[in-house]
């Protein structure tokens, strides 16, 4: 048995399956860049800081699975976390400029944002509006529509759902990055565009919400694509994630010094106000 096989089948319960295809991924990156069959927890810390250190690959994520693997081997991390450490500081400082410049490459002002919101039909409002209004994630758009009159039968505690009723419509949201940490998301949704294009799509007869061309739902994996040729229909030559959306419109609400909608926003994305302002913001708070 291979090392992530191993690893994985150790942690199959404990981690979500997205977790797993996300360490996955970088572990492949990992051991390529090692290259020869050595196991990743077999490599001494030394050698493995020269390697990711020499990497164009996004280093704290290959080093993160470094520390996984020999943590799950119980084999030695010190000097991995001390490089961790200092990765985290360069990163840190040059955040603020990083996401200024992903701002520039997305090509799209906050007022593109909400005039596309407004010019949208069909699913693609329902997009813009979840995106806008509460900064989600990816996985967070793998949504079952359900009208009221189902809820006892098909509402479960692991997925995302929006509750149809007849003026408003109830999205809940179990199944995000930080659902440990923070539970169950509600947010009430009055919008009656977006009511009768949601009462629409159950009508004919939808499951998920948002769907690709074979009616099946859209893996989280594959929504960057998806956002950005929805927007693209709006925006030309827009390049918009659901990330670079969230900076958009914290920079706008930062600009405006709304405290209180930035707070807000940080909850309904899932996390605190520091990481917003760590990550996400164009603003160097340390300085």
């Amino acid at each position: 048995m291979g090392e992530f096989d191993e690893y994985s089948n150790a942690k199959k319960d404990e981690l979500a399956s997205q977790t797993l295809t996300n360490y996955f991924n970088a572990y492949e990156r990992l051991r390529g860049l090692i290259g020869g069959k050595r196991n990743v927890a077999n490599i001494p810390q030394k050698e493995l800081i020269e390697i990711i250190e020499c990497s164009a690959f996004h280093k704290p994520t290959i080093l993160n699975i470094a520390v996984v693997f020999k943590q799950f081997k119980n084999k030695p991390i010190s000097k991995l976390l001390v490089y961790r450490d200092t990765l985290v500081s360069t990163a840190k400082a040059e955040q603020p400029k990083k996401n200024s410049q992903q701002i520039i490459h997305a090509n799209t002002t906050y007022d593109q944002l909400i005039n596309a919101l407004r010019d949208a039909n069909g699913t693609d409002y329902l997009l813009f509006y979840i995106l806008i209004n509460y900064g989600v994630r990816n996985a967070d758009l793998i949504i079952t529509a359900l009208p009221s009159k189902d809820k006892k039968t098909k509402l479960n505690k692991t997925d995302n759902f929006i509750i149809l009723s007849r003026n408003t419509a109830k999205y809940v949201r179990q199944d995000y990055k930080t659902a440990a940490k923070y539970g169950t998301q509600e947010h009430i949704i009055e919008n009656q565009k977006f009511i009768k294009i949601l009462k629409n799509v159950i009508a004919d007869g939808n499951k998920n919400i948002f769907v690709n061309t074979m009616g099946n739902s859209i893996p989280a994996n594959d929504f960057s694509k998806y956002i950005k040729s929805r927007f693209n229909k709006y925006i030309p030559n827009s390049n918009l994630t659901q990330s670079t959306i969230y900076k958009i419109i914290l920079q706008h609400y930062e600009q405006l010094g709304d405290l209180k909608a930035m707070r807000e926003f940080a909850n309904t994305r899932g996390h605190t106000p520091t990481t917003q302002e760590t990550e996400y913001s164009t603003i160097d708070y340390n300085e």
